[in-house]
């Protein structure tokens, strides 16, 4: 598979199968600390993302720490420059996020998931 744009996943005609690709090879990474770009290659900003987390000690299998809640969450959504693109999001996915098979999240800079939308079957199911 040939990754034209590191920022733009290439899936190829089967989606599910390339999911699966990726599933193995992040299993594999967390259970080594090593990525096999030959089993299954992952996009640089991804591989990047995944050395990231690891090296910052982060449990892909818990939630990351709230540090915004409530009122201080909102205000903090509607201030930063990330608002302007929800709509978006929301308009291209058009509800698909509800349908088990999606989801999308916008995080800061520092990290701070402050939208997540689609369904607790499929990821963290907490509507923005």
């Amino acid at each position: 598979m040939t990754m034209a744009d590191g920022w733009l996943a290439a899936v190829g005609p089967d989606a599910r199968g390339r999911a699966r690709e990726i599933a193995r090879a992040h299993a594999a990474f967390l259970s080594t600390g090593t990525l096999d770009p030959a089993a299954a290659p992952v996009r640089g900003v991804v591989a990047a993302s995944w050395r990231r987390s690891s090296a910052a000690r982060v449990d892909p299998d818990r939630d990351p720490p709230v540090t915004l809640l409530d009122a201080d969450l909102a205000g903090y959504r509607s201030a930063h420059p990330l608002s302007m693109v929800v709509p978006v999001l929301r308009d291209l996915v058009g509800g698909t996020a509800d349908d088990g098979e999606h989801v999308w999240a916008v995080m800061d800079a520092d990290g701070r998931l402050l939208w997540v939308e689609g369904t607790a079957a499929r990821g963290p199911g907490r509507p923005g």
